[in-house]
């Protein structure tokens, strides 16, 4: 588990990774209901949600400490 950079809610990150579902194609099942993350200089957050993501990627300053 982790947190969400922005609100604090405790985030799934095997959820937010896909937790091993595949498409046919191979690619990584993602329910952005159990929550999201975001690449910033080289390093992954993990949020609750979009909009907690959308914050972040506004002012990455505020929530970075």
């Amino acid at each position: 588990m982790s947190e969400c950079q922005v609100c604090g809610k405790p985030v799934d990150k095997e959820a937010v990774r896909g937790g091993g579902s595949q498409t046919d194609g191979g690619m990584a099942v993602v329910n952005p209901q159990q929550g999201t993350r975001q690449l910033h200089e080289g390093r992954w957050y993990y949020f609750c949600g979009i909009e907690c993501r959308t914050k972040f990627m506004g002012t990455p300053e505020q929530y970075i400490s």
